[in-house]
């Protein structure tokens, strides 16, 4: 299974971590066994399952066990190219 780098973190032991947006929108902190990476994403072997709802946003603001509204994931728009 695929994760994107920017959902997975590191914990001061260097465990690969996740948040989980599990039942009734509360926050799950996860530990991951990740492999490598494969372009923006990790390879998880353990931690996840399908349908998994990873939060990729507001990392820094949230904690275990609060409730969130999620929203799916919108990548940025692709930088313009510059004028000739």
């Amino acid at each position: 299974m695929l994760a994107p780098q920017r959902a997975v973190s590191r914990d001061p032991r260097g465990q690969a971590t996740a948040f989980v947006v599990g039942e009734g929108d509360k926050i799950e902190p996860r530990q991951l066994e990740v492999s490598r990476t494969v372009g923006n994403d990790w390879i998880v072997e353990k931690g996840l399952a399908a349908g998994d709802r990873l939060v990729m946003d507001g990392l820094q603001r949230i904690r275990p066990g609060a409730v969130v509204r999620p929203v799916p994931f919108q990548p940025p728009a692709a930088a313009a190219a510059p004028a000739k």
